[in-house]
């Protein structure tokens, strides 16, 4: 019984790590593509810093976003303040919060090639890093709601089970 329980417990450490790991990479998908669509819309929309601080806001409200969204909350923390009212309610009032700041801010990206202070060369690399943290957010989203392995924790509680019985016919007979 202590052999299989060993073997359970071993599957499921192995298990958790492996979800671990994968979550940190992820995240530092986000963090890193984050700081990129940063970097490159606060030099490609230099000409209106108005605009370029808005593009970095919602980032920013993207990434608290989708860290709440994966704790079950909804909002996109302190940044709410700094960008419209009308347009923060209709991104908390949506469906998916990290959908809509990314949507926000392809909005923002694709007025800035409207009026020329980006080409399309531009739009399509900032377009490119938006793509990756709708993955990553997609992927995280997989690793919180993928439940245990039904016929894994059928073998673990029968391993308690038994385990414990065991525990107490030893336990009564010292």
């Amino acid at each position: 019984v202590g052999a299989s329980l060993g073997l359970l417990l071993v599957f499921r450490t192995n298990s958790s790590y492996d979800r671990f790991w994968e979550g940190r990479k992820l995240w530092g998908g986000i963090v890193n593509e984050t700081r990129n669509l940063a970097r490159q819309s606060s030099v490609w929309l230099q000409s209106d810093q108005n605009l370029a601080n808005e593009v970095i806001r919602w980032t920013i409200g993207y990434a608290t976003g989708t860290k709440n969204l994966l704790r079950g909350k909804r909002e996109i923390g302190s940044v709410e303040s700094q960008l419209p009212v009308a347009d923060v309610d209709a991104v908390l009032r949506s469906h998916h919060i990290p959908l809509a700041t990314l949507q926000k801010i392809t909005d923002l990206l694709l007025r800035a090639r409207q009026r020329g202070l980006i080409d399309s060369q531009q739009l399509q690399s900032l377009d490119n890093n938006i793509q990756l943290l709708m993955d990553c957010c997609g992927a995280c989203e997989r690793i919180r709601s993928t439940p245990m392995p039904y016929a894994y924790t059928v073998h673990l509680r029968r391993a308690l089970i038994v385990y414990r019985s065991e525990e107490r016919r030893v336990g009564k007979e010292c």
